[in-house]
């Protein structure tokens, strides 16, 4: 290699699922010029045999409904579950190292700002399944129990909300300027 570039772009993306392409969604929101690069002769990954529900804490359809996801309980869940040989309520940090402590409260302060990131630049419309209980519900630390389900509206929270999302995050990508080529493995020397 001569150290020239046959192409410049200011990020590339490997992987074409939900975490991929809203990486790269982000990235061109901000200005940056974004390729995606997947491997297979399709996008989407497990994303597009998923129904797509994500679970995001506190989110605005929570607080809307009146639902109170406290910051310190949902850390103290969200702990446990992660890490429950290290889990300690009364240690700093609940028992876990102090950065995926922090991971989690990222999570928790960020989590509805990235979906309203998504939904500002229209890669998603969400929809709230706030009856549906959470998985570890009959834990002591799980203070509201339901509500942090959401999925794409389009897919009514069925089987087909994968490709729901991959259809507008396309969308958003051909708006957004975002190449995206298939069949195009990474690879590091």
């Amino acid at each position: 290699m001569n150290g020239e570039w046959d192409e410049v772009f200011d990020v590339v993306v490997a992987g074409s699922g939900a975490g991929g392409f809203a990486a790269a969604l982000t990235a061109a929101s901000e200005g940056a010029s974004v390729l995606v690069l997947e491997k297979a002769a399709t996008t989407g990954g497990t994303t597009r045999k998923a129904a797509a529900w994500f679970w995001i804490l506190n989110n605005r359809f929570m607080r809307e409904a009146g639902i109170e996801d406290p910051k310190d309980d949902a850390l103290r869940y969200l702990a446990r579950l992660s890490r429950p040989a290290l889990y300690s309520p009364d240690e700093p940090f609940l028992g876990i190292p102090q950065d995926e402590y922090q991971a989690l409260e990222t999570f928790y302060d960020r989590g509805d700002e990235a979906i309203a990131a998504l939904e500002k630049i229209g890669a998603l419309e969400p929809a709230a399944g706030l009856d549906f209980p959470d998985y570890s519900a009959h834990l002591p630390e799980n203070t509201p129990k339901r509500g942090r389900v959401l999925w794409p509206a389009a897919g009514g929270g069925g089987q087909t909300g994968g490709q729901e999302i991959l259809a507008r995050f396309h969308q958003a990508a051909d708006q957004l300027g975002v190449e995206v080529r298939t069949a195009t493995p990474v690879t590091i020397p």
